[in-house]
């Protein structure tokens, strides 16, 4: 029963971005342009990189909804706001020297919407002196929570290269 509530809400949202109520926000026009729930779902994705950053998974995990799932590339899928911050804690992360994205579609009806775009990263340097640099592409679903605030529901991301 509920894989048929999950389908039906990611079919309502293609249906959505195809349909009257598509955002379609390129990064180099949002800001004003964004309706509130827009900007209120980016905020979040912003605040997500800058926890990042810093590594405060404490503070990073607040902004995921209870049913949470995460699907990084390359690793098993994280079912559940616990089991995703387990893995985060676990994970052997480089030390990030800056993260940053480029919104390219940012949608919502009612109480669930997404933003899809580009995800660009450096790493600490490495014994030789290189700083690796990252980019790829993600998709992050957020559900509308009861008190107003947009919580990350699924995220999804997959890299482009190694290196950028």
């Amino acid at each position: 029963m509920k894989r048929w509530i999950v389908a039906a809400v990611v079919g309502a949202l293609m249906v959505g971005a195809a349909g009257a109520y598509t955002c379609d926000c390129r990064s180099d026009w949002l800001g004003a342009s964004l309706a509130p729930d827009q900007a209120a779902m980016l905020d979040v994705l912003e605040e997500y990189i800058s926890l990042r950053v810093d590594g405060d998974h404490e503070k990073w995990i607040a902004l995921w909804d209870e049913n949470g799932i995460d699907m990084p590339s390359d690793a098993p899928m994280r079912e559940g706001k616990l089991a995703v911050l387990s893995a985060v804690r676990g994970e052997s992360v480089k030390e990030l020297l800056e993260m940053k994205i480029v919104s390219q579609e940012i949608c919502c009806e009612g109480r669930y919407g997404f933003i899809r775009g580009q995800f660009f990263y450096k790493d600490k340097a490495t014994p030789e002196g290189a700083t690796p640099k990252i980019g790829g592409k993600f998709i992050t679903i957020f559900r509308k929570q009861g008190d107003g605030r947009w919580l990350i529901y699924r995220s999804i991301f997959n890299r482009d290269s190694p290196e950028v």
